[in-house]
């Protein structure tokens, strides 16, 4: 469910979505699982802006920063 939903957002908001990369991650809690849809990476001006523009169209947005083993440091 949480792949097509992804599907369904870069149909209808690809330019906010657009170069994204997808991680879909379940968090087993005991009313049932809850499923989140993250998308990045991209710096913090940037996701402000996407995210505007996701809600401005109605969707659910928030910013924040990559926990440690998603980042990745280049020199």
């Amino acid at each position: 469910a949480a792949a097509a939903a992804w599907r369904r957002l870069a149909d209808e908001r690809g330019e906010a979505l657009a170069g994204l990369t997808p991680r879909i991650v379940v968090a087993r809690l005991p009313g049932g699982d809850l499923w989140r849809l993250f998308a990045g990476p991209v710096d913090a001006a940037t996701g402000e802006s996407r995210c505007a523009a996701l809600r401005q169209a109605g969707e659910s947005c928030l910013l924040r920063q990559a926990p440690e083993d998603m980042i990745r440091v280049t020199n």
